[in-house]
């Protein structure tokens, strides 16, 4: 019994050439990877980023979509016939679009 066990196991745990293979070339592509990884930072350098700079366009982004919602809302009133005095006041700034320029 203990023979048959241990043939068992050792079969189980036994790879074939093809698999011995496929690890072989696994562990290499792995440690390759690992080692590009560990070495391109030395050959770039990041440059310091400009957080402010960013923060601004991202509140110029918000004021522009805040604009562009106030828009639509004040077109679906008027198309409903909803549009008070006080929103009717309020100038549609449309964006300047030229197709022709990229």
């Amino acid at each position: 019994m203990k023979k048959y066990f241990r043939e068992w196991m050792l079969s189980f745990l036994s790879l074939n050439q093809s698999e011995q293979r496929g690890i072989i070339v696994f562990t290499l592509l792995t440690l390759i990877i690992v080692s590009v990884n560990s070495v391109l930072p030395l050959f770039f350098h990041d440059e310091p980023v400009d957080h402010d700079h960013f923060l601004a366009q991202i509140e110029a982004f918000k004021a522009a979509n805040r604009s562009f919602a106030d828009s639509f809302e004040t077109v679906k009133l008027q198309n409903a016939g909803k549009l008070t005095y006080e929103k009717a006041k309020q100038i549609l700034k449309p964006v300047p679009f030229d197709p022709n320029q990229t």
